[in-house]
């Protein structure tokens, strides 16, 4: 697995996919920024970051994925995560809360219908299969996570 990060996205108007591979870590966030910042630019305020193929995430990718939030709420949208497949990313993710804070899922398709029924969102995507919940998912009230920044703030200066 290749160790320089590389984003690929999938656009459904209002919605878009972020395919992210390698290390999300200091010297690639700002890679990871420009581009995401380019789809909120271009209206995408809905967006799943897809951290399946993340092999290492650190502080510097934590802080990213925070900001990517901040401004995806700011534009009246929202942030979904996709699990990593790998430990690493698993553990950092729930040391940092950041998988409480931020609905995570298993499986794209999964985070897209629940994305796509929540906010009513017009696409392009096959929504007959219905979203299985469960299986260490957790699907949060989007509104309630702005209880939880304060302790993810917490956490994220003792890393």
């Amino acid at each position: 697995m290749s160790a320089e990060l590389t984003i690929a996205n999938d656009d459904y108007e209002t919605l878009a996919v972020c395919h992210v591979t390698g290390f999300f870590a200091q010297l690639e966030v700002y890679r990871f920024k420009s581009q995401v910042e380019g789809l909120l630019q271009e209206g995408r305020k809905f967006l799943i970051l897809d951290l399946l193929q993340v092999t290492f995430l650190d502080s510097a990718g934590i802080g990213s994925i925070l900001q990517l939030r901040k401004e995806c709420q700011h534009a009246s949208g929202n942030l979904y995560l996709v699990n990593s497949a790998t430990a690493q990313v698993r553990q950092v993710l729930a040391q940092s809360s950041l998988d409480k804070l931020i609905p995570t899922f298993e499986d794209e398709a999964e985070a897209r219908r629940v994305m796509v029924r929540h906010y009513g969102l017009r696409t392009d995507l096959d929504e007959q299969t219905q979203p299985r919940l469960g299986g260490g998912q957790r699907v949060i009230d989007p509104d309630a996570a702005f209880e939880i920044t304060p302790a993810i703030d917490l956490v994220l200066k003792r890393l």
